[in-house]
């Protein structure tokens, strides 16, 4: 006569089961909070780039005379736009250049920012300040020849 007895089968308990459940949930109670301000603090960064790699950029399109016009920067919500002449609203649309900044962060300058043609020069020194959500906070400072500096604090 064969017993089921016998055979001893080997499982996780529902105790054991309720505490590896639970410590995974203090684990990932932990982890998200955690990885959401680094994501803000990296898409702060990143917006930060972007707009120092678009002030260049509208700088060398100004100094290559593309069209033979000075080029400009917008700001908007979400948006910065580089655009041809130096006045937003005659502007040619057809020529903009849209880069899109995280909804978390704003970007504030007190005009556009505009780039004589040939020299590259900007029409006037100027702040940008860049402002997050999360409370990060920076400024770029544009010089009267074109260099960007800005430490993020």
């Amino acid at each position: 006569m064969i017993t089921l007895l016998s055979k001893k089968i080997k499982a996780f308990t529902l105790l054991e089961m309720l505490i590896t459940m639970a410590i995974l949930a203090i684990i990932a109670g932990i982890g998200v909070p955690v990885y959401q301000s680094l994501q803000r603090k990296n898409n702060f960064k990143v917006d930060v780039d972007s707009l120092t790699q678009s002030i260049y950029r509208a700088q060398s399109l100004a100094q290559a005379a593309k069209n033979d016009s000075d080029w400009s920067l917008h700001f908007r919500e979400g948006e910065i736009i580089i655009y041809e002449g130096s006045d937003f609203v005659s502007r040619d649309q057809s020529f903009d250049e849209v880069f899109k900044i995280s909804k978390s962060n704003t970007v504030a300058a007190d005009n556009d920012v505009s780039f004589n043609k040939f020299s590259g020069f900007p029409k006037l020194p100027t702040i940008i300040n860049v402002n997050s959500l999360s409370g990060e906070f920076t400024s770029l400072s544009l010089n009267e020849v074109g260099l960007v500096e800005y430490n993020i604090q």
